[in-house]
């Protein structure tokens, strides 16, 4: 089994549901929030820093501090909230320091990446509705606020252990860190261009505007084939191809080059970067394509406490998920060949592969030298594990808010066997299977 988390534990005891209803009338809230044209919110309202909540009038807050407009919780969502569960969570509301130090609120940010999945995986979740209520979610100030949950994370050195690796790449992989920023307000002018010029579009510019993601490219080609304006039939598209090449990613290529000069004073990263980089670059095999990508994640998990700028810190974490998707993207590619590789390869993609797993903090340092050691040994026992530990870390890192979730929403289960399909696990797995065989 994975090594648990060392830190912070004291945070991660859930605490007494407080006054509230039994698991199905709870559900039966959540399914509500689902169908409401406001989600969990009742009304927008300014939050100013010192602690007034205002009307929606323009700048409201101007004399008190400063501050953001979001929706206002409705009463059964605070409820919820003051019963212990960590939902309809505003990020642009979140305090950096709660997650920080001695005291670090591991509990309550476990919670939010699993609501964060449950939007991704479940059409918006309870956020579904309030998608389209103007001015409930502004994604410039989610954004901004997850930026500032995960600098400050990364300048507190406890968050550079390796026991908390996989839980700050998650966060940087489910929170809303876009960073391409540039191009995400650029989407954000065309959709809006566009809603003034066919009305009827402004329903799903809200929702790229309040709650984005890589799936609003297909809804703009949608839209465009079955309602939109023929005469802006054009527009739509270059804004659907815009979508895309945001949420494509650089590559894990184009990434790796990129951080090399950044890095230049870890000894031992930026030339791997720009070696490895270039080859990823014009490498079409896919078995090299795992390889490499599973290579350079591990490389980048060695040398990460080394990178102190948290920005930067922040850009490894991102290239190390580009890496994962590329990997995977080519695993899936490569399975067609595997069978016919001879066993001295397939021993060689089971070490680099596992490599990747270690990088994505799934095993840990401990598991990647017993299958560096037994892939010499061709001992198939141990080669089998990796999986296994993934599945363990995930476990470790986040069982317990899923299972605190759960009554609220059963889809919370869902969370590990997800992320494991998502990450090298299944090449691994078919690899090993296939050596077996």
């Amino acid at each position: 089994m994975a090594l648990p988390l060392l830190l912070g534990l004291a945070s991660l005891a859930p605490p007494a549901a407080a006054n509230l209803p039994n698991e199905r009338e709870l559900r039966s809230w959540i399914e509500g929030f689902k169908t409401a044209a406001r989600g969990p919110f009742e009304r927008i309202r300014w939050f100013c820093r010192d602690g007034s909540v205002l009307p929606p009038k323009a700048y409201a807050c101007k004399n008190h501090g400063g501050g953001i407009q979001h929706g206002e919780r409705n009463q059964r969502a605070k409820a919820l909230r003051a019963g212990g569960y960590t939902v309809a969570n505003v990020l642009a509301s979140l305090d950096p320091k709660a997650f920080i130090g001695s005291k670090a609120d591991l509990w309550a940010l476990e919670q939010i990446l699993i609501e964060r999945f449950l939007i991704g995986s479940d059409d918006g979740w309870i956020f579904r509705g309030a998608r389209t209520y103007r001015g409930a979610l502004q994604i410039e100030d989610e954004e901004a606020g997850s930026r500032a949950v995960v600098h400050a994370m990364l300048g507190d050195r406890a968050w550079r252990e390796p026991t908390r690796f996989l839980l700050l790449r998650e966060t940087v992989r489910l929170l809303p860190i876009q960073a391409d920023e540039g191009s995400a307000a650029g989407v954000r002018r065309q959709a809006l261009v566009l809603a003034e010029k066919d009305k009827a579009f402004t329903p799903l510019r809200a929702k790229i505007h309040n709650q984005p993601d890589a799936g609003d490219a297909a809804k703009v080609r949608a839209y465009a084939k079955s309602k939109g304006k023929a005469n802006l039939r054009d527009q739509f598209e270059r804004l659907a191809k815009d979508i895309d090449a945001l949420y494509s990613g650089s590559g894990g290529a184009k990434l790796a080059l990129a951080l090399a000069p950044r890095v230049a004073s870890v000894s031992g990263l930026s030339t791997s970067l720009q070696e490895l980089g270039r080859k990823l670059e014009v490498e079409r095999d896919p078995t090299t394509r795992v390889a490499i990508a599973g290579r350079l994640m591990g490389l980048v998990r060695k040398h990460f406490p080394k990178i102190h700028d948290p920005k930067v810190a922040t850009e490894a974490l991102q290239l190390s998920l580009a890496l994962e998707t590329d990997g995977t993207v080519a695993g899936n590619e490569a399975l067609t060949g595997i069978s016919s590789l001879p066993r001295s390869r397939h021993l060689e993609l089971l070490d680099q592969t596992a490599e990747g797993l270690y990088g994505a903090g799934l095993i840990t340092l401990d598991h990647l030298a017993d299958v560096k050691q037994s892939r010499q040994r061709e001992t198939l026992r141990v080669l089998a594990k990796p999986p296994e530990w993934a599945e363990g870390s995930l476990t470790s890192s986040f069982g317990k808010a899923v299972e605190h979730l759960a009554p609220l929403e059963p889809k919370a289960r869902s969370y590990t066997q997800g992320r494991l399909q998502a990450s090298l696990v299944p090449f691994y797995r078919s690899v090993n299977d296939s050596l077996g065989r």
